[in-house]
């Protein structure tokens, strides 16, 4: 793809910049207020509840809200910068020794054991600290 990821620490600004807030706005607009609706109706969300929802959601909220960065929707930002966007390789190339140092491989090695989705009952701890 022609970049090497960077792995940085959780919740560590100083090496995230921005990306840790669109967690928590996830979290506070679609999130906790999908589990309230729900919990009122005596219903639990799940993972597929939840995915039924967010391509609403992304279509009427998130992709419509005015960017406090860009002072753009980004539906329509996104419509600009596709014009920008480079077409994908048609093969992936397997991340090697030769392209990133040693303990950036070791990191990605351990990623790779860890499945790339969970249970929602994982953000239940995060909802109780905030």
């Amino acid at each position: 793809m022609g970049f090497i990821p960077k792995l940085c620490h959780t919740y560590r600004p100083q090496t995230k910049g921005k990306v840790e807030r669109m967690v928590r706005y996830v979290r506070d607009n679609f999130f906790r207020p999908l589990n309230t609706k729900l919990l009122a109706l005596g219903l639990t969300l799940d993972t597929d509840t939840a995915n039924e929802h967010v391509t609403l959601w992304l279509e009427t909220v998130a992709h419509q809200r005015i960017h406090d960065t860009t002072r753009e929707k980004p539906a329509l930002r996104l419509i600009d910068e596709r014009k920008a966007l480079q077409v994908l390789p048609p093969k992936i190339v397997p991340i090697t020794p030769s392209l990133t140092n040693k303990s950036a491989l070791a990191s990605l090695n351990g990623l790779s054991q860890q499945p790339l989705h969970h249970a929602l009952s994982v953000y239940d701890q995060l909802m109780e600290t905030i």
